[in-house]
């Protein structure tokens, strides 16, 4: 939010989720703001493990570690390469100039990233069941 602010663009919606926000802006935005735009929602989230971190160390307590994991998950999950993610903005701004065939780096890193999350949720919930 504090990106496209800055960057000077009007937001036309902001719907706040457990998991992140959804912000929506006007159509044109050219990929390097895209990019930046992209960039910082993953960049807002390890400047917040680094705080929780910070209360971890002072206070060492189970409600400051509890804020690190957080943090840390909600930041890696961020910046994986799958589409609607900002990882997956932020891979598709990259290369959407460098490369002819964006749209399909794009889509394989989406569908291996969501094949690797998977395995690695619903395989030891499976393992731990047997």
């Amino acid at each position: 939010l504090f990106m496209i602010k800055r960057l000077g663009y009007r937001i036309r919606r902001f719907d706040l989720m457990p998991m992140g926000a959804v912000i929506v802006v006007p159509e044109g935005i050219p990929d390097n703001d895209e990019l930046k735009i992209a960039l910082s929602g993953p960049f807002s989230s390890l400047i917040m493990l680094f705080l929780s971190a910070v209360c971890f160390c002072v206070f060492y307590n189970a409600v400051a570690l509890l804020a690190v994991l957080i943090n840390l998950v909600l930041s890696l999950f961020n910046l994986l390469p799958i589409k609607k993610l900002d990882g997956g903005k932020a891979l598709w701004c990259y290369l959407s100039d460098k490369q002819k065939n964006a749209e399909r780096i794009c889509s394989a890193a989406s569908l291996f990233a969501k094949i690797v999350f998977l395995i690695f949720i619903i395989f030891p919930n499976v393992i731990s069941a047997c």
